[in-house]
Protein backbone atom coordinates (compact mmCIF):
# COMPACT_ATOMS: atom_id res chain seq x y z
CA UNK A 1 0.00 0.00 0.00
CA UNK A 2 2.78 2.39 0.85
CA UNK A 3 4.38 1.62 -2.50
CA UNK A 4 1.10 2.38 -4.24
CA UNK A 5 0.81 5.76 -2.45
CA UNK A 6 4.39 6.60 -3.37
CA UNK A 7 3.82 5.73 -7.03
CA UNK A 8 0.55 7.68 -7.04
CA UNK A 9 2.26 10.65 -5.41
CA UNK A 10 5.18 10.51 -7.87
CA UNK A 11 2.83 10.30 -10.83
CA UNK A 12 1.19 13.53 -9.72
CA UNK A 13 4.35 15.33 -8.68
CA UNK A 14 6.46 14.54 -11.75
CA UNK A 15 4.31 16.56 -14.18
CA UNK A 16 4.33 19.45 -11.75
CA UNK A 17 8.10 19.25 -11.39
CA UNK A 18 8.48 19.32 -15.15
CA UNK A 19 6.50 22.58 -15.17
CA UNK A 20 8.40 24.09 -12.23
CA UNK A 21 11.92 23.38 -13.53
CA UNK A 22 11.68 25.76 -16.55
CA UNK A 23 10.21 28.41 -14.29
CA UNK A 24 13.10 27.98 -11.88
CA UNK A 25 15.55 28.48 -14.72
CA UNK A 26 13.77 31.73 -15.58
CA UNK A 27 13.70 32.89 -11.97
CA UNK A 28 17.41 32.28 -11.29
CA UNK A 29 18.68 35.20 -13.41
CA UNK A 30 16.02 37.45 -11.92
CA UNK A 31 17.15 36.52 -8.43
CA UNK A 32 20.68 37.54 -9.33
CA UNK A 33 19.33 40.95 -10.35
CA UNK A 34 17.18 41.32 -7.23
CA UNK A 35 20.06 41.00 -4.76
CA UNK A 36 21.88 44.17 -5.93
CA UNK A 37 18.59 46.04 -5.98
CA UNK A 38 17.87 44.93 -2.43
CA UNK A 39 21.27 46.21 -1.34
CA UNK A 40 20.32 49.61 -2.79
CA UNK A 41 16.83 49.57 -1.29
CA UNK A 42 17.90 48.74 2.27
CA UNK A 43 19.80 52.04 2.86
CA UNK A 44 16.89 53.96 1.35
CA UNK A 45 14.47 52.20 3.66
CA UNK A 46 16.64 53.11 6.63
CA UNK A 47 16.43 56.77 5.55
CA UNK A 48 12.70 56.62 4.91
CA UNK A 49 11.76 55.13 8.28
CA UNK A 50 12.69 58.22 10.36
CA UNK A 51 10.99 60.45 7.80
CA UNK A 52 7.83 58.40 8.06
CA UNK A 53 7.92 58.80 11.82
CA UNK A 54 7.95 62.59 11.28
CA UNK A 55 5.18 62.49 8.69
CA UNK A 56 2.68 60.70 10.91
CA UNK A 57 2.51 63.49 13.55
CA UNK A 58 2.29 66.08 10.77
CA UNK A 59 -0.63 64.21 9.25
CA UNK A 60 -2.39 64.31 12.60
CA UNK A 61 -1.89 68.11 12.64
CA UNK A 62 -3.07 68.50 9.04
CA UNK A 63 -6.31 66.57 9.45
CA UNK A 64 -7.93 69.13 11.79
CA UNK A 65 -6.75 71.94 9.53
CA UNK A 66 -8.41 70.23 6.59
CA UNK A 67 -11.68 70.18 8.51
CA UNK A 68 -11.29 73.93 9.13
CA UNK A 69 -10.48 74.63 5.47
CA UNK A 70 -13.44 72.71 4.05
CA UNK A 71 -16.08 75.23 5.20
CA UNK A 72 -13.88 78.08 4.01
CA UNK A 73 -13.69 76.48 0.59
CA UNK A 74 -17.46 76.46 0.44
CA UNK A 75 -17.42 80.20 1.19
CA UNK A 76 -14.71 80.88 -1.40
CA UNK A 77 -16.52 79.17 -4.27
CA UNK A 78 -19.37 81.72 -4.49
CA UNK A 79 -16.91 84.58 -4.12
CA UNK A 80 -14.87 83.19 -7.00
CA UNK A 81 -18.00 83.01 -9.11
CA UNK A 82 -18.59 86.71 -8.37
CA UNK A 83 -14.98 87.66 -9.13
CA UNK A 84 -14.76 85.87 -12.48
CA UNK A 85 -17.21 88.19 -14.30
CA UNK A 86 -15.47 91.20 -12.77
CA UNK A 87 -12.15 89.93 -14.06
CA UNK A 88 -13.62 89.70 -17.53
CA UNK A 89 -14.68 93.35 -17.21
CA UNK A 90 -11.23 94.39 -16.01
CA UNK A 91 -9.31 92.77 -18.86
CA UNK A 92 -10.54 95.21 -21.55
CA UNK A 93 -9.90 98.12 -19.19
CA UNK A 94 -6.32 96.93 -18.70
CA UNK A 95 -5.82 96.95 -22.45
CA UNK A 96 -7.09 100.57 -22.50
CA UNK A 97 -4.87 101.62 -19.59
CA UNK A 98 -1.63 100.30 -21.08
CA UNK A 99 -1.39 102.93 -23.86
CA UNK A 100 -2.39 105.65 -21.38
CA UNK A 101 0.43 104.58 -19.07
CA UNK A 102 2.89 104.91 -21.93
CA UNK A 103 1.66 108.48 -22.43
CA UNK A 104 1.91 109.30 -18.72
CA UNK A 105 5.62 108.52 -18.42
CA UNK A 106 6.79 111.36 -20.71
CA UNK A 107 4.31 113.75 -19.06
CA UNK A 108 5.71 112.87 -15.64
CA UNK A 109 9.21 113.65 -16.86
CA UNK A 110 7.94 117.07 -18.05
CA UNK A 111 6.13 117.75 -14.78
CA UNK A 112 9.10 116.93 -12.52
CA UNK A 113 11.14 120.03 -13.47
CA UNK A 114 8.01 122.20 -13.30
CA UNK A 115 7.35 120.94 -9.76
CA UNK A 116 10.84 121.98 -8.75
CA UNK A 117 10.16 125.46 -10.15
CA UNK A 118 6.76 125.71 -8.45
CA UNK A 119 7.97 124.62 -5.01
CA UNK A 120 9.89 127.85 -4.22
CA UNK A 121 7.01 129.93 -5.63
CA UNK A 122 4.54 128.09 -3.36
CA UNK A 123 6.68 128.71 -0.32
CA UNK A 124 7.02 132.40 -1.30
CA UNK A 125 3.25 132.59 -1.70
CA UNK A 126 2.76 131.04 1.74
CA UNK A 127 5.17 133.60 3.19
CA UNK A 128 3.22 136.43 1.53
CA UNK A 129 -0.08 135.08 2.91
CA UNK A 130 1.40 134.92 6.38
CA UNK A 131 2.74 138.48 6.13
CA UNK A 132 -0.55 139.90 4.86
CA UNK A 133 -2.55 138.21 7.62
CA UNK A 134 -0.24 139.46 10.32
CA UNK A 135 -0.08 142.97 8.93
Amino acid sequence: MLFYLEVSFNSKVEPLNSKVEPLNSEVAPLNSKVAPLNSKVEPLNSKVAPLNSKVEPLNSEVEPLNSEVAPLNSEVAPLNSEVEPLNSEVEPLNSEVAPLNSEVAPLNSEIAPLNSEVAPLNSELQDQKFKTRNF
